[in-house]
């Protein structure tokens, strides 16, 4: 059995003898499919991969329905932020705040620390099923690493050692690989040696290993996890989870007498979704209905 897939996946694995849960990602086509529908240049693009790859690995267990993970990052740099998020079924969606960034378009990899600076502000929320609360984690990860977010994110909101690799490969032309992969000890795992393996796990010839031959057997000798087992494996796609429903409720959620003026403006108002570009027109009489039940609300 292999990791490989024909399309983008997340692929869940673990080891029985070492107690360590093994996750990878690979977000090449939903980065690009992303960044055509945003017209991101190449540097925003790599920055784009880059975190949706880390998005995937920290909603490792974002299964259920109406589960979803969304991920809020600003930095310092260049492309100032962007946001990804995954939801059960491996839809995922993002933007960046800074679609070109001209002084870093022919090599967006060697411009890393120009382009995200110093550290991520990172805001992540939880949106689970209708009956449980939903949840928010705020943390900072210094340096601005794409892997860094990944062990973050672990450390300050669930206390599982991680360790974490995400690479991009990209250059003028745009994004070539965005995969990641993140090692964790279970609490009845073997800490101490798992302490051991850390630089295997972070080096970047482990990396460059799993993005050229992401098979099983390459994962287990890299990783030194000979026994690893491959479990769930989910596709990800960009996928959006707007509606007309959906924007037809922003609209009514308006101020009422923001929504008075769109009434008698007389003109077809439109929603954009930030996310996918899709855009939902709503005539006169359409707008006056929603006005109507929110007088009687």
């Amino acid at each position: 059995m292999i990791l490989r897939r024909p399309s983008d996946s997340l692929v869940l694995g673990f080891s029985p003898s070492t107690k360590c849960r093994v996750a990878f990602a690979d977000t090449t086509e939903t980065s690009h499919a992303i960044s055509d529908a945003h017209g991101c240049g190449p540097a925003s693009e790599y920055v784009l991969a880059g975190i949706l790859a880390s998005t995937a690995l920290m909603g490792a267990d974002v299964r259920r329905p109406g589960e979803s993970l969304g991920v809020r990052f600003d930095c310092d740099g260049l492309v100032a932020g962007g946001y990804a998020e995954i939801a059960a079924g491996g839809a995922m969606r993002g933007y960046m705040r800074r679609k070109r960034i001209d002084e870093c378009e022919n090599d967006p990899a060697g411009s890393h620390e120009r382009l995200v600076g110093d550290a991520w502000k990172v805001q992540a929320y939880f949106t689970r099923p209708p009956d449980e609360p939903d949840a928010k984690s705020v943390f900072r990860a210094e340096p601005a690493t794409f892997r860094g977010l990944v062990e973050a994110f672990f450390l300050e909101s669930f206390q599982i050692p991680t360790w974490a690799n995400v690479g991009v490969r990209a250059d003028a032309s745009g994004v070539t690989r965005a995969t990641g992969f993140l090692v964790q000890c279970m609490p009845d795992g073997k800490f101490e040696e798992f302490i051991s393996r850390m630089e295997r796990y972070t080096s970047e010839e482990t990396l460059a290993a799993v993005m050229d031959d992401p098979v099983l057997e390459t994962m287990r000798e890299v990783l030194d996890l000979p026994d690893l087992e491959i479990g769930a494996s989910t596709t990800l796609e960009f996928r959006c989870s707007c509606s007309r429903e959906r924007s037809r409720s922003m609209l009514a959620g308006l101020p009422l007498r923001d929504l008075a003026e769109m009434a008698a403006s007389g003109a077809t108002q439109s929603v954009t979704c930030h996310f996918c570009g899709t855009t939902y027109d709503y005539p006169p009489e359409e707008l006056r209905s929603i006005l109507a039940k929110r007088k009687k609300g």
